[in-house]
């Protein structure tokens, strides 16, 4: 395939995160929430779990696309309402 094949996408996805220190049950609450991150690149594969994003694509010497900084984001993460799949 061509680097053309591959779409641009911007993925918001909530992520797993850990506070160091201690708390009391009112702090826990409090900070229940995800934290939520965008990224921007090319879609270059998925299957039923992952969803993968890379930086950049481009055509190397056979012709056929190259791929840089891949990011694997779970699908089930992926917040669909601040996503352009």
């Amino acid at each position: 395939m061509k680097p053309a094949d591959y779409p641009e996408v911007s993925i918001r996805w909530g992520d797993h995160w850990i506070d160091h220190g201690d708390f009391t049950m009112e702090d826990i609450q409090a900070k229940a929430k995800p934290i939520y991150g965008i990224y921007k690149g090319h879609k270059v594969f998925e299957n039923k779990q992952v969803m993968v994003v890379c930086a950049n694509v481009w055509e190397g010497e056979d012709g056929e696309a190259n791929f840089s900084d891949p990011m694997f984001i779970m699908k089930r993460t992926i917040d669909n309402k601040g996503s352009k799949l």
